[in-house]
């Protein structure tokens, strides 16, 4: 049968393989449709819980309410350390579970837990053995010691990252891998666990390096450089100077080897023995010369890294491989904990992934031709195929200290699959003074929004299909300079060049604009604070518009 009938057909059973069916006197929950939209930001679960959702009356009123608008909502759950902050997630799922049940469809949460337990707060981090650090290189060569985001941090409130600790070394996975089944089960004590899920985890853009983020970081021991003045080849350490850099090997758009938290003596034990395995005798992990600072440095290389050559592929394959090899089995490994925690909740649906292009990598799928559709200038649908391994700037779009192995993950039985963000990952500077809409239209018709967003979408689409996995794909509703949110003309053109050529499963979208004050029943209106505004017209317009025209029917 099709793809999109076999996922409609699953969906419809309700079981993917990383959530079997319930167990004996269990009701089977509710269906998805396909295919399946859901408004990103739209909860929160924390200690204490957010004011105007507190209490669980609330929580269900609110899902009630975004479900008017929307088949699920992601959830950023900022604590599950605490009883508080468990309980308070528990309560949100009790109250997408009962909605689900009442309405006859599933409404599923997409639950983001970027802070994993046990290995985030200071406090955590103090008590763990210096060997679980994560290790990087500093400019001057000298190593640099990673830590976790600070719960200020706004990136600690998103993803996770390599940072966490060294994900080479095995005692910490293990610690991890046990606090996560310990904290995940849907059917433990109360309060000692978060409880059955309804829907997704979904791994909301995480990734091994973030490695420009950390060059300013507030922890003076996090810093990359010595000081505001230190010239590196990757660029000065401000975030503008990086990102108008021409050079794609050294500029924002690619990240430096340097900077994956992989150079720790446990990592070069680990590449060594991978190496090994493979017939080659390295015995210390390579560093390239050209990422190093151009004055004289004061500080030597670790024992465990020697500079290599650029030109010795060999020995650069190999470490790639291995760091593909050493992040993606590790985020393999959180996804089957997370599976196997929540097994036999009925309502659970699985692991999906949410990354921007640029941060994740279809190494092998690249090198066959694939066909994407793309809008030209006067806004007419056309059809191209490209090998994005011959692409000019596929290193860039698949960047190995990103660490990501897209294909290996929608390969996995622990994943249900992936969104594709098409947001603000690329970086086009066109010229003049333009206004929001005509910077737009110029990013659209731009070779790197037609490459990394639909070309790699069309990419990532096909590889998930074919191991019979969600695509999803992002609708933007936001410029792509500043943070003004679209108007409604604008909504619908960039819905109509992405949304419309990709064709995706699931359709997620930033959501604070999409209801009208007017238009929601009074006893909403103290739970959807902070959604009202202009888009609800087009976006319920363009929903029913793609539904209709999606090859699987209902």
């Amino acid at each position: 049968m099709p793809v999109t009938t076999h996922l409609a057909y699953a969906l419809t059973l309700a079981v993917f393989a990383a959530s079997p069916p319930p167990v004996t006197g269990e009701a089977a929950a509710p269906p998805l449709t396909l295919p399946l939209t859901y408004i990103q930001s739209g909860f929160t679960t924390d200690d204490p819980p957010a004011w105007f959702y507190k209490t669980y009356d609330r929580k269900r009123l609110r899902v009630e309410g975004i479900a008017q608008f929307f088949d699920g909502a992601e959830v950023l759950n900022l604590n599950v350390d605490t009883a508080t902050g468990r309980r308070d997630v528990r309560d949100l799922a009790r109250a997408m579970r009962a909605v689900s049940a009442e309405q006859g469809r599933l409404f599923p949460g997409f639950w983001s837990f970027p802070r994993l337990p046990g290995f985030f707060r200071p406090e955590e981090v103090a008590k763990q053995p210096e060997s679980y650090r994560a290790y990087s290189l500093k400019a001057d060569r000298s190593v640099w010691r990673r830590a976790p985001s600070l719960p200020e941090d706004n990136e600690s409130k998103i993803k996770f990252t390599g940072e966490l600790f060294d994900v080479a070394n095995g005692a910490a996975v293990e610690e991890l891998l046990a606090s996560i089944r310990r904290v995940f089960a849907w059917d433990g004590p109360e309060d000692e666990c978060v409880g059955a899920l309804c829907g997704f985890i979904v791994l909301n853009e995480c990734m091994l390096s973030s490695n420009w983020e950390s060059v300013w970081s507030k922890q003076e021991t996090e810093h990359d450089v010595a000081s505001p003045d230190t010239v590196m080849r990757l660029g000065r350490k401000t975030h503008r100077e990086l990102f108008v850099d021409a050079d794609p090997r050294y500029s924002y758009l690619n990240p430096a080897k340097r900077c994956v938290p992989l150079f720790s003596p446990t990592a070069r034990d680990s590449f060594v023995a991978f190496a090994r395995e493979r017939g080659h005798n390295f015995d210390k992990l390579p560093a390239d010369r050209n990422e190093f600072n151009d004055d004289a440095a004061t500080v030597s290389l670790p024992d465990w890294v020697e500079f290599v050559d650029p030109a010795d592929t060999n020995y650069w394959r190999v470490w790639e491989d291995w760091v593909y090899e050493t992040w993606t089995t590790f985020i393999e490994r959180v996804a089957r904990a997370w599976c196997l925690a929540q097994k036999g909740n009925p309502y659970f649906r699985g692991v999906l992934y949410f990354q921007l292009p640029m941060w994740y990598s279809l190494r092998e799928a690249s090198k066959e031709p694939v066909a994407f559709q793309y809008r030209d200038e006067r806004g007419d649908l056309q059809t191209e195929t490209v090998t994005m391994a011959d692409y000019e700037e596929y290193d860039v779009l698949n960047s190995v200290a990103m660490g990501t192995d897209m294909e290996r993950l929608m390969r996995s039985p622990w994943f249900a699959g992936m969104v594709h963000e098409t947001t603000k990952s690329i970086h086009v500077r066109p010229p003049g003074n333009l206004s929001l809409d005509e910077y737009d239209e110029a990013v659209e018709n731009h070779q790197r929004f037609r490459h990394y967003f639909l070309a790699q979408g069309a990419l990532a689409k096909r590889v998930c299909h074919a191991n019979g996995k969600l695509f999803g794909a992002f609708a933007r509703s936001q410029y792509f300079r500043g943070s003004k949110h679209l108007t409604p003309e604008s909504f619908v053109r960039a819905f109509d060049r992405a949304i419309v050529p990709l064709q995706p499963d699931v359709v997620a979208t930033i959501g604070p604009w999409f209801a009208e004050q007017s238009s929601l029943d009074p006893k909403y209106r103290p739970v959807m604070l902070g959604t009202t505004g202009p888009l609800e017209s087009v976006w319920q317009a363009k929903r029913e518009e793609y539904r209709r025209g999606f090859p699987t029917k209902q």
